[in-house]
Formats: C-alpha cells, sequence, structure tokens
C-alpha cells in the first residue's frame, strides 16, 4: 500500500552494557527475506551499529557506497555510555516534539556534549533547538539564541562536516538573515545528506512558502508527510503552508489533526487562531489564542495576535489593554514586544502604526519579515506602496517579488537601511 520496495524491522535487547540488535531485511514484490543478521555490542558502540547495518544492506543489495558515505562511516568511533544514553533520550523527546519535551531534549543535549566535547551530533541537535531564535524549544529568544544556533551548528560542522541537521540550522539562520540564496543552498546540502530528515524538509518547506513557490513547496509537505505522519510538528508545519498558501480550510484541518495528536501543542493552537483570524472566526481565534498563551504564556506573539481578535472580535477594550502591555513591554526594553504590536495595530485598522512596528521590525531583523509575501495578515497591507517598497527592501529576489504581485518599477530608490550593521550584531557575533 505505501508502495515501498523493502523494509527493515527488528528488536533491540539491553542487558547491562550490552545491546543485541536484531535486523530483518525484507523485500515487499515478492516477499522475501534478504537478510537476516544479529549485532551485538558494547553501548558504547551503540550509535554506529546502524552503519554496520547499512553497509550489510548495501552489500545485499548490491548497490556501492560513494566516497562521502564511506568518509562518513570512516568516522564511526566508541562513545562512553553515558554519551549514547543522553543523546538517545535527547532525540527520544525531540521527535516527540512538544515544548517540555524539548526543554528536554535540550538538557540531554548539553549532558552529552558536556560528558564528550567532540561529540558532532549533540552540537548539531542543540543548534536546530535554537535556530529559531529559541522558540522551536518554547523560549522567547531573540539575537541571542541566533549568534548560539551558529556557533554550535559551526562547531557540529567542524567536527562532522556530513551533519545534514547543522546545515538544517544553518539553513534557517540565513533565512533569518534574509540571506535567501545562502538558505537555500544549505537547505539543500541538509537534504543531499540526508533525504530522510523530516526537520529538513518541513523548513524548506517555509523557506519556499515565503519564496511563493507553492508547488516546490507542496512535493516538500508531502515527502515529509510520508517520513513522519505522527508527528504534532510535522502536521502543524504542513498546515502552515497550506495556510501561506491561501489554502485556510485545509490548513485548519491539519491543525486539528496536529492537536489530535499533540492535545498541548501551544503553536499548533497558536496558528489554529491565526487560520481562524484569516477566515474572520474572531471568536474561535481569541478561544484558540487563549489555549496558546495558557500552555506557553505570555509571549509576544501570543498576545499581539490575541489583542487583535479581540479587538475585532467586539472586546476591544480587552485587545486595547493587551496593545498596552505591548507597548509597556517595549518601552521597558523588550525587543520584540514593540516589533511584534503590528499585528494588533492591523486589528485595529491603524495602518501607519502598523507599518511603524513593521519598520522597527526591518532594523532589528524580525524573525517573521521572511513571511512577509506569504502571511494573509497582512493582507490589509497589500494595496500600500508602503508594503512593496518594504519587501523590496529586505531582499526578496525580483521573481518572487513578481510572484506576489509587487510592481518595482513603480517604487522609490532603496533607502540605507540600518539592518546590515544590526546583522551582525544580531546573528554573526558571540
Amino acid at each position: 500500500e505505501l508502495q515501498v520496495d523493502a523494509l527493515i524491522e527488528g528488536t533491540v535487547l539491553r542487558a547491562g552494557n550490552r545491546v543485541r540488535i536484531t535486523i530483518n531485511f525484507v523485500q515487499a514484490q515478492p516477499e522475501r527475506h534478504l537478510l537476516s543478521e544479529k549485532y551485538d555490542r558494547d553501548l558504547s558502540d551503540v550509535l554506529w551499529v546502524q552503519d554496520d547495518v547499512t553497509r550489510d544492506v548495501w552489500t545485499k543489495i548490491r548497490a556501492s557506497l560513494t566516497p562521502e558515505q564511506q568518509r562518513h562511516f570512516a568516522k564511526s568511533r566508541p562513545l562512553d555510555p553515558e554519551v549514547s544514553e543522553a543523546y538517545l533520550k535527547g532525540r527520544f523527546h525531540f521527535v516527540r516534539g512538544t515544548d517540555r519535551d524539548r526543554a528536554k531534549a535540550y538538557e540531554y543535549f548539553q549532558k552529552a556534549v558536556q560528558k564528550d566535547p567532540g561529540f558532532a551530533p549533540g552540537y548539531a541537535a542543540m543548534a536546530l533547538l535554537d535556530a529559531h531564535g529559541g522558540a522551536y524549544r518554547a523560549v522567547e529568544g531573540g539575537p541571542q539564541f541566533r549568534a548560539q544556533a551558529r556557533q554550535l551548528a559551526l562547531k557540529a560542522l567542524e567536527l562532522d562536516d556530513t551533519l545534514a541537521e547543522a546545515h538544517v540550522a544553518l539553513a534557517w539562520l540565513e533565512l533569518d538573515d534574509w540571506d535567501f540564496e545562502g538558505a537555500e543552498r544549505e537547505f539543500k546540502r541538509a537534504i543531499e545528506l540526508n533525504p530522510n530528515l523530516s526537520v529538513a524538509r518541513i523548513w524548506y518547506m517555509s523557506y519556499l512558502a515565503c519564496m511563493r513557490r507553492i508547488e516546490e513547496a507542496d512535493a516538500q509537505g508531502e515527502v515529509a508527510l510520508q517520513l513522519n505522519p505522527a508527528s504534532a510538528t510535522v502536521v502543524t508545519h504542513v498546515a502552515d503552508h497550506y495556510y501561506f498558501s491561501s489554502r485556510v480550510d485545509k490548513a485548519v484541518e491539519f491543525y486539528r489533526k496536529a492537536l489530535d495528536l499533540e492535545p498541548n501543542y501551544h503553536f499548533a493552537h497558536w496558528a489554529l487562531g491565526r487560520a481562524y483570524y484569516v477566515q474572520g472566526k474572531y471568536q474561535e481565534s481569541a478561544g484558540e489564542l487563549e489555549k496558546a498563551t495558557a500552555l506557553s504564556g505570555r509571549n509576544v506573539s501570543n498576545l499581539s495576535l490575541l489583542a487583535a481578535s479581540y479587538i475585532r472580535a467586539g472586546r476591544r477594550k480587552e485587545g486595547l489593554e493587551i496593545l498596552r502591555e505591548l507597548e509597556g513591554r517595549s518601552k521597558q526594553g523588550g525587543r520584540r514586544a514593540g516589533q511584534a504590536a503590528f499585528t494588533a495595530y492591523i486589528g485595529l485598522g491603524d495602518k501607519d502604526k502598523a507599518f511603524d512596528r513593521l519598520e522597527t521590525a526591518f532594523e532589528r531583523r524580525g524573525p517573521y519579515l521572511p513571511f512577509l509575501l506569504a502571511d494573509p495578515l497582512f493582507d490589509p497591507l497589500r494595496s500600500d506602496p508602503r508594503f512593496g517598497d518594504l519587501a523590496r527592501r529586505i531582499g526578496f529576489p525580483p521573481e518572487t517579488l513578481h510572484r506576489a504581485g509587487i510592481q518595482t518599477e513603480n517604487l522609490p530608490p532603496i533607502a540605507p537601511a540600518g539592518a546590515t550593521a544590526q546583522r551582525s550584531l544580531d546573528t554573526r557575533q558571540p
């Protein structure tokens, strides 16, 4: 039914520091066993048993290893059992994908690299968790997390330049830096190294959505769902793509699927609230955003969209109270509070203040600006000449601007921006 040629199944047994892995390699059509093998190893070698299995399977199907794959296998080395166990526990929590799990995963990955400073996969995994400015592990961060993520990714690649996870982290950081060409180069490298890495597929899908390359994004989403259909994170990101490509009804369907998989996934509640807002279902939007706020705290993304929903739902007083809170936090030095308030001002119908906050976000390289051309939240601003001018100054490729319906010939020359210096401050320097 899944149209696969063959499958690998097996069991893992552990006794003390010894591990036995039993592998069966089965051809689907016609069904027959191609390989049946047992691997007895010390726990310190458990992460590298997959290399032995891969070699044996490759030999059985008469495929040849590329020089790069041979170099990867040659890098295998024994590990302290505590490092292996910490990393595997971190992977378990990482794959589950809830906010609490991601925080726990980060702790385990930190433990692994503290025990073995030469353990590249640990650095790469932490880089992934920090690459979204810390948001991928449910902490409200900013430039310091992006700088930390870059350091971790580069450290991982210094130790092993074939780690796809590290290239994915760098790709997202380049997208945050508005280096769209560099981001795509890193995404493609990651997928070349590991075509089965679902996080590479869903983040590349988001990049393609930003570039308005809808059919290509569709293809990445299909692969991601085939790779990991039971992941709330994967399902939510695929829903995001439907949302960004104006298939909001389908996005709502997938956000609900994600919440069936993980009812307490705050980002899915937030994203569903955003979709309801775009549909004009403001009461439903407010309800989902209240759940997101209860689960993840009063972060600025939750609050700004919640304020807009309240205002549109007729709860203007509550919405304005949240807006005053955001502005107050901004005056007290909260870098993101003032930027994120653009959503509330869109809900209020105040385009001038919305553009003012977007200009602040531009100067500080706000993390959501790469989605400027994709997110329907910005629809009320699209007809304003300031919108096209902002998109061009961000540096979207001309073909992307064209796909988004932005005419560049009538726009004024690009004014000098403070973002270049800010880029060095925000993401390049330790």
